[in-house]
């Protein structure tokens, strides 16, 4: 993308990291977040990012994009892994105007992900412990299609165990909240 400039750069890349680890194509995916993080190292702010908000892709938002990717891909566990937690490590000091609360519970959700690929319940139960606390006006939409995601990857490595049990039990209950419960 040489005629744009600025963090829009990195961030096209991370989606297009995404894309291809949806699709299943994990060499096409890891292209892309190498190819975000070159455009990271490379970048010069453009007046977009100079308004803030939704016009800048900060890093913490790039390491969840590539947690993200690396989770839709259970061999590479190790690197959604790593990504979230440096993710979750960046949000904690990032500016209040780089940080986003559900990019934060999305990238926990994706580190239970990688824990489940890699075979860690108790990590994964630990890891996606904030989002299940949440308060059921946050549930939103977004959380609960993250938690699925997690619910389904148990049923895809682990399904017999007792702590799988449970943590699915867990997650169907926080998916269950009936809409005439929350706040008008």
């Amino acid at each position: 993308f040489p005629e744009v400039t600025g963090s829009v750069t990195v961030w096209l890349h991370s989606l297009e990291a995404r894309a291809w680890a949806a699709l299943g194509n994990s060499q096409e995916s890891i292209r892309a977040v190498n190819l975000a993080n070159d455009a990271r190292e490379a970048m010069t702010f453009s007046e977009l990012d100079q308004l803030g908000g939704f016009c800048y892709f900060p890093r913490p938002r790039q390491l969840y994009y590539a947690a993200g990717a690396n989770a839709l891909l259970p061999a590479q566990s190790e690197h959604a892994e790593r990504y979230a937690k440096e993710a979750l490590t960046e949000y904690e000091v990032a500016p209040a105007t780089e940080r986003a609360w559900s990019d934060v519970l999305g990238t926990h959700t994706d580190l239970a992900i990688a824990r489940v690929n890699g075979s860690d319940l108790d990590g994964a139960s630990e890891a996606i412990r904030p989002v299940l606390e949440l308060p059921v006006p946050q549930r939103i939409h977004g959380m609960v299609v993250s938690v699925l995601k997690v619910h389904q990857a148990i049923t895809a490595i682990q399904p017999d165990a007792p702590l799988a049990r449970d943590l699915q039990e867990e997650i169907e209950a926080y998916c269950r909240t009936p809409a005439a419960s929350l706040p008008r």
